[in-house]
């Protein structure tokens, strides 16, 4: 009596928990971003503001204001006061720095080059300083160029307590009736291997709206040590052109359509495929702070096999709206919480149901002690929230009572950066699924090392 759970294991890997990392330029940081935020940071940033206005040409008092403004994501406010500074001291490579990087995080990329490269040309800036001007400077160029590809490649291992995601109890029911699960079919721990390729595109068509062409492919496959029956493979794309959405002369969301289709595999057979396309919005409410909203239709056809004879019941038409919200609490921290709905309507009614999804995670980055050869290590907790209901009672189970779900989600990584793009990667994860029906209870544990490359 198999479940389908396999699938959600992969998408956790593929995307909701996928390896935690990015372009080494996102964590560049000068000087102006090292303030601690703290709940008296405005006190500080009014009484620094004050300091300013008595010594204007102060190099200390100057650094000082732009570093809190910058804190709080006040950065016109910071690079003003640079600038000023500016006047007094033109060939200060230190402060051509903390401006380039104000003006990189601001979006204003040619002034942020111009900055940048004055201070690299310098040769009294410290090694890190160097560094992240090198790594600012090519993430200018890529995101400048007509056509920018980016992603990650990951290779590592995984071992779960219930790697066939069976029943917690072997008792089990059956046509309304208790029965034994065979032991084909019982919990299981074991291990596999696995690759992880996450690829994007972004063509600029060079029009006025700012419109590119955006294209994602995503491929995930493990091998199983011992239950061959569960390795999966998964290939996804989507593609469809992004543009600016503008009332007057502000843009106020950025829109992308888009066409998705998918593959998956289970025991090396096709388990199902999907078509599909929807629709996301991007908005940025602050400088800390953007929300995403899509919408999402597809059509799942299911291919019956020895281990699911009933598959094709499952054929179905999925629709799905989803919310997510990302805030940059601080220099080194950000919060991500998000919701989805979505409706399956399937060919059999036993398999159509709602789903609601939350999820809830925070992400800090933390300096490595300098004894050790490591870049900054990111760690993230993670908690999701899933339930399902099912229309109505699967006849082949128990006639009289329907499937409902609810599962937790407990999630720990951890990417430290070993060198420019490569990081090492640990995951744990605990799964708790509680059911109406003893044959959905389950529960699984895993841990998940591996390697990765940003590029």
């Amino acid at each position: 009596m198999p479940q389908r759970s396999s699938f959600l294991l992969a998408m956790v890997i593929v995307v909701a928990s996928a390896w935690p990392g990015g372009e080494a330029a996102a964590q560049a940081a000068g000087q102006v971003s090292a303030v601690s935020q703290s709940r008296s940071a405005i006190d500080e940033y009014n009484q620094a503001f004050d300091d300013l206005l008595k010594h204007p040409s102060d190099i200390d008092a100057s650094f000082r204001f732009a570093a809190l403004a910058a804190q709080l994501g006040y950065y016109e406010e910071a690079i003003t006061a640079l600038e000023r500074l500016l006047v007094y001291n033109s060939d200060l490579p230190r402060l051509k720095y903390e401006l380039g990087i104000l003006y990189y995080r601001l979006g204003s990329l040619e002034v942020a080059r111009t900055y940048l490269a004055q201070a690299g040309s310098a040769t009294d800036l410290p090694p890190d300083a160097q560094q992240q001007i090198a790594a600012s400077l090519k993430d200018i160029d890529r995101r400048n160029a007509v056509n920018r590809l980016n992603g990650t490649l990951a290779t590592g291992l995984r071992y779960q307590t219930n790697a066939n995601a069976s029943p917690s109890d072997p008792d089990v029911v059956a046509g309304g009736i208790p029965a034994t699960l065979s032991s084909q079919f019982v919990k299981r721990g074991d291990w596999n291997a696995f690759v992880i390729a996450n690829l994007h595109d972004s063509y600029d068509l060079q029009l006025q709206n700012a419109m590119t062409l955006e294209t994602d492919v995503q491929f995930y496959y493990a091998k199983q040590h011992q239950i061959s029956a569960v390795d999966t493979g998964v290939a996804e794309l989507k593609s469809g052109p992004r543009f600016a959405l503008e009332v007057g002369d502000d843009t106020i969301a950025t829109v992308e359509p888009y066409a998705k289709a998918s593959e998956v595999l289970l025991g090396d057979a096709q388990d199902f495929y999907a078509v599909g396309g929807g629709v996301e919005l991007s908005r940025t409410i602050t400088e800390r702070a953007t929300a995403v909203a899509s919408y999402e239709a597809r059509i799942k056809r299911f291919q019956d096999s020895t281990l699911q004879p009933r598959a094709t019941v499952m054929d179905s038409v999925v629709q799905a709206l989803a919310l997510d919200l990302r805030y940059q609490a601080w220099a080194k921290g950000s919060v991500e919480t998000g919701a989805s709905v979505a409706r399956e309507i399937a060919r059999a009614s036993f398999a159509s149901n709602d789903q609601l999804d939350l999820q809830l995670s925070y992400s800090q980055t933390i300096d490595a002690p300098a004894a050790l050869p490591l870049g900054p290590v990111v760690v993230t907790p993670a908690l999701l929230r899933i339930y399902t209901k099912y229309d109505k009672p699967d006849p082949a189970i128990n006639p009289s009572e329907r499937r409902i779900t609810g599962e937790w989600r407990y999630l720990l990584s951890a990417r430290a950066s070993i060198s420019d793009g490569l990081g090492a990667d640990l995951q744990l994860m605990r799964q708790v699924v509680g059911a109406s029906l003893p044959n959905f209870k389950y529960n699984n544990s895993s841990v998940t090392f591996g390697l990765d490359w940003n590029f």
